[in-house]
């Protein structure tokens, strides 16, 4: 079976839910692309935040050197606690008026690590090359 077809299922290929540039962005929440330039999806990321710009949003990309696809994953890398900083103050900027209180980085960054694949609430969204987290 072709990888892609298992993938996708029936999903026609030409359907924005897969390459979401295909589709209409006006309007799309904040988002913000980390990435990196050994990053697989490198590329994609690059093109989709540019889509995301030219649509009128609000995109925000960051280029880590020389890592892998989900480098910040690994809590020995110095760059892992960036990004997550980097994550922690997106979210606060863009979320600031709806967070009932404002708790110190240290447990910001704690619940990123804990929520890192539930970030996406219906405000705004992070994106992790091409693919949400």
């Amino acid at each position: 079976m072709d990888v892609q077809r298992a993938y996708v299922g029936a999903t026609r290929l030409d359907d924005p839910v897969l390459p979401p540039m295909k589709g209409d962005l006006a309007g799309v929440l904040p988002t913000l692309f980390l990435t990196s330039t050994r990053d697989w999806f490198f590329g994609g990321t690059s093109l989709f935040h540019r889509a995301m710009m030219h649509a009128g949003n609000e995109p925000e990309l960051v280029v880590f050197e020389a890592f892998n696809h989900g480098f910040w994953e690994n809590p020995t890398l110095p760059e892992s606690d960036e990004a997550d900083r980097i994550a922690v103050s997106f979210f606060s900027k863009h979320l600031k008026a709806r967070w009932p209180w404002t708790p110190n980085l240290s447990f910001r960054h704690q619940v990123l690590r804990s929520l890192r694949g539930n970030l996406i609430g219906g405000q705004l969204s992070m994106r992790s090359s091409s693919i949400d987290c």
